[in-house]
């Protein structure tokens, strides 16, 4: 049984995550192309990861992103040992997804086991729900860092592929409107513009509303 000073600091450390991933999913767009180690040091999202990738070296962008898509994986998955239920459903309520796509990542969890862990190296509710299962924390541990280095490393070839396939730029406005635009073109938005926009709800995931006709797809966050 945990002691309750185990407890709250893995609350302590799990709330500053999220404030900090909140930061960083705001401020990403405007800022990702001038400060990507800021950008990833905040939030290691799938976005952030993909976006970043023409304006970063490779050995930053794996440390950085690495630590921090581990330590939120590792302080969710204590959250998941010690707070067992309930913290699976403060997430879900936070989140505010679709009730059937936790439903699917419980039956993944429960019938993969450590390659739901390979797989979904970034998804909080898998983390959550393989402590609260009971998975031990040297098997966790190794399997959530085998997922998070093939994540980064397909986010990264990807990224190279279609920044020299399309350019920079392209990367930048994919990453500014928060999702894939159907029949989108690149298009240009200064760091000013966003500082004049107001910011939408973390879980939005989006600073500026594009243009009716270009309808944007949400992210699954992970």
């Amino acid at each position: 049984m945990p002691s309750s000073l185990a407890r709250r600091s893995v609350l302590a450390v799990t709330s500053g995550l999220f404030v900090l991933g909140t930061i960083g999913s705001n401020i990403g767009p405007a800022l990702v192309d001038e400060r990507p180690e800021l950008v990833l040091l905040l939030s290691s999202r799938n976005r952030n990861l993909f976006g970043s990738v023409p304006y970063i070296d490779l050995l930053p962008y794996v440390l950085i992103g690495f630590l921090r898509v581990l330590a939120a994986a590792v302080a969710l998955y204590f959250c998941g040992r010690y707070f067992g239920e309930k913290a699976v459903r403060w997430l879900e309520g936070q989140a505010g997804e679709p009730p059937r796509i936790y439903v699917w990542l419980e039956r993944a969890v429960d019938k993969m086991g450590v390659w739901a862990v390979i797989i979904f190296p970034g998804s909080n509710v898998v983390c959550l729900l393989v402590g609260h299962r009971g998975m031990k924390p040297r098997t966790f541990l190794i399997f959530v860092s085998i997922g998070i280095a093939i994540k980064l490393w397909v986010l990264r070839v990807l990224g190279r592929v279609l920044s020299l396939r399309f350019g920079h730029f392209w990367i930048s406005s994919t990453n500014i409107s928060g999702g894939w635009s159907s029949g989108s073109s690149p298009c240009h938005c200064s760091r000013d513009s966003f500082a004049a926009a107001p910011i939408a709800p973390a879980e939005e995931l989006l600073l500026a509303k594009p243009p009716p006709t270009q309808p944007v797809f949400r992210e699954v966050g992970s």
